[in-house]
């Protein structure tokens, strides 16, 4: 019995290993330190299903991507009031930018999306910190549903009779 339960345990984590290999997030190539970049900079807001009001999505996540395609392109991450900078190469290509995320605000756990696409970024020379390209994302952010996520509910006066 003693043999089964290591094999059983080596299984697993074989099996956790091929997992998390096989099904990890798409690896951002990194861009040349060489590259003629130019920026794309604004700020991420959010607003949720029950209250329309716009408010700044601090640490959110932005990557860009070439136009209509799953190319990643480039990657950033917004500071605590929401304001990003993405240097992206430069060239006649069109830009998506894409946010994705989660957000937790009073007890509630959101799920958050946003998009601009087709962007122009321009063909000038900048890098972030100069007169980049401006634009403000805003995502929507939705109660994050887990179909067999189970409450525990006791029934306080059953619990007292025991």
């Amino acid at each position: 019995m003693k043999n089964y339960g290591r094999f059983l345990l080596v299984l697993n984590l074989i099996l956790l290993f091929l997992i998390a290999v096989g099904c990890g997030p798409t690896q951002l190539r990194s861009l040349p330190e060489d590259f003629d970049p130019t920026c794309i900079q604004g700020k991420v807001w959010y607003r949720t299903s029950t209250d329309s009001t716009l408010v700044p999505y601090p640490h959110a996540r932005i990557t860009a991507w070439r136009h209509g395609t799953d190319q990643p392109l480039a990657e950033t991450k917004a500071d605590d009031a929401g304001n990003y900078c993405i240097q992206v190469p430069l060239g006649d290509s069109r830009v998506d930018l894409r946010v994705w995320g989660m957000k937790r605000s009073q007890g509630v756990t959101y799920t958050c999306k946003g998009s601009e696409t087709n962007i122009d970024p321009g063909a000038s020379l900048k890098r972030c910190g100069e007169d980049c390209v401006r634009l403000d994302i805003v995502t929507d952010c939705q109660d994050l549903w887990l179909p067999y996520h189970r409450q525990v509910r006791t029934n306080p006066t059953r619990l007292g009779s025991l």
